[in-house]
């Protein structure tokens, strides 16, 4: 589905945001935009249940708190845990359908058969994948200010904990059962696509893709929240784990085909562009050199530089789906 990896790209603009930098007016307004990426339609159900949950509150890094994320973690993860909730209980009724279509049609029971295979392994994972970056950034809010000093915040830091095991154990869990079809890399494809469907399970590097991809997101969550006040280790470590991504890709290609491999590389060549710019930025923060014009400029440089990945994107994922959509028919 092309929705999932659409908003995870939205998460890697959005998450630009919470570098300790003052970006340019024009550039702020442009991040904002890819807030969608961390689903804020989906409402928090903690306001059902505890009607003054806004009283409730623990500090955060500035940052974070001009956006409104504090460091309760039932208030930053609330909508996450909704949505992950609603995948499941699709599931859960898909397999309740599936018990009473027997005696309907051949294509209406097909169509369910396959409804609750996407949902039993690739629907489940896509959305843990999806909902991993604003999980984790949840979490690390909370850990920083850990209380139990009242029954929300005990509850709030309790499942926080429990959250953060989830979060770590994740890539842990996906090693292994990657690990087990090793010698069967075509049984892989067919029951988890949403680990290795876009690459190529002949090559460690193409199974192993996604787990190294959620550890990325997990360091990057760990220096945003951490290193708030640190802004150039903070672009450091994005950095850094920017050149490995562009060395993994350029020499290990995991994607399946070479032009996606080659796209790729290029999309990261672009995001380590924009963190280039944003490095100046913290320059300019720390010895004013730039005047407001200069800067604004600058931040138009990083939006042309995000619309041509998002063209990139696009292109390599429309394509993708009409050769889906060929191929199913």
């Amino acid at each position: 589905m092309l929705l999932w990896p659409l908003l995870t790209l939205f998460q890697a603009f959005y998450y630009l945001i919470f570098i300790d930098v003052n970006y340019p007016a024009n550039l702020q307004l442009f991040l904002e935009i890819f807030n969608l990426g961390s689903l804020p339609f989906i409402p928090n159900p903690m306001d059902w249940f505890v009607t003054d949950i806004d009283q409730y509150s623990l500090p955060s890094p500035a940052r974070f708190n001009q956006f409104n994320l504090d460091g309760l973690f039932l208030n930053n993860a609330g909508n996450e845990l909704l949505f992950l909730s609603m995948v499941v209980g699709a599931y859960l009724a898909s397999k309740i359908v599936k018990k009473w279509v027997r005696r309907l049609p051949m294509h209406v029971r097909t169509v369910t058969n396959k409804t609750v295979e996407w949902f039993e392994w690739s629907g489940i994972l896509s959305s843990l994948i999806t909902s991993y970056t604003d999980m984790a950034q949840a979490i690390f809010l909370q850990m920083r200010v850990l209380t139990f000093s009242s029954k929300m915040f005990t509850l709030s830091s309790v499942l926080a904990s429990v959250a953060q095991a989830c979060v770590i154990l994740l890539p842990l869990l996906l090693f292994r059962i990657i690990n087990k079809y090793d010698k069967e890399p075509e049984l892989l494809g067919d029951k988890f696509d949403a680990l290795v469907g876009e690459y190529n399970t002949k090559k460690a590097a193409g199974r192993y893709f996604v787990p190294f991809w959620i550890l990325r997101r997990l360091t990057m969550c760990l220096s945003l929240v951490f290193l708030q006040g640190y802004p150039y280790m903070q672009i450091t470590v994005l950095c850094t784990l920017m050149i490995i991504s562009i060395f993994h890709l350029w020499v290990y290609t995991p994607y399946d085909s070479k032009r996606e491999n080659i796209c790729n590389t290029v999309m990261e060549i672009l995001f380590g562009l924009i963190h280039i710019v944003i490095y100046i930025l913290i320059y300019d923060d720390h010895n004013p050199t730039f005047s407001d014009n200069q800067r604004l400029k600058m931040g138009y440089a990083i939006i042309g530089i995000s619309g041509i990945i998002l063209a990139i994107y696009i292109v390599i994922n429309l394509s993708d789906q009409v050769k889906e959509i060929i191929k199913t028919i």
